[in-house]
């Protein structure tokens, strides 16, 4: 039912993070749905609730794509698969990066952090996928518009 049915995710962990798969029900009655999931300090989500975050994103024109936040990756999934454009990835997690192998071998990853990473280059889209649950949501997401501040056509936040 998610996007990951056919590719070669595996279940791991390392000591920030856990992937793991299971089996759900959902709201339309079906059962025995095999799902990813994807746990952190912070939150954790299913692969199904990423098929309705892609919506904003979905009928975007874009070539070049950065992703700020790796997860399991998803996002950079999504867009290998329905799109022909570059992407690279950026994540402060190398233990995640060095475990996350199912992805395209087209997409560059990359260890950096997102507060203060700076962009040698520009892209029609940026992708912020980080998971926050504090007050200041807003501003952390703001701080990287800022940092982020003439590399990008269009930003958006997950």
């Amino acid at each position: 039912m998610g996007l990951f049915t056919n590719t070669a995710i595996y279940e791991n962990s390392g000591s920030g993070y856990t992937i793991t798969n299971h089996t759900v029900g959902l709201l339309d009655g079906t059962e025995g749905v095999d799902m990813w999931r994807y746990v952190c300090s912070s939150g954790s989500y299913d692969d199904i609730d990423y098929q309705f975050m892609v919506e904003k994103i979905q009928g975007k024109s874009y070539n070049s794509v950065l992703v700020v936040g790796l997860g399991m990756g998803y996002i950079p999934h999504w867009i290998k698969t329905n799109t022909s454009a570059s992407i690279h990835v950026i994540d402060n997690d190398q233990e995640l990066i060095d475990n996350v192998t199912w992805l395209d071998e087209s997409i560059t990853i990359e260890q950096a952090d997102a507060y203060t990473y700076v962009p040698s280059s520009s892209y029609d889209l940026i992708v912020v996928d980080i998971f926050w649950t504090g007050p200041n949501d807003d501003t952390l997401y703001n701080n990287i518009v800022t940092q982020y501040d003439g590399k990008y056509n269009d930003i958006v936040r997950i």
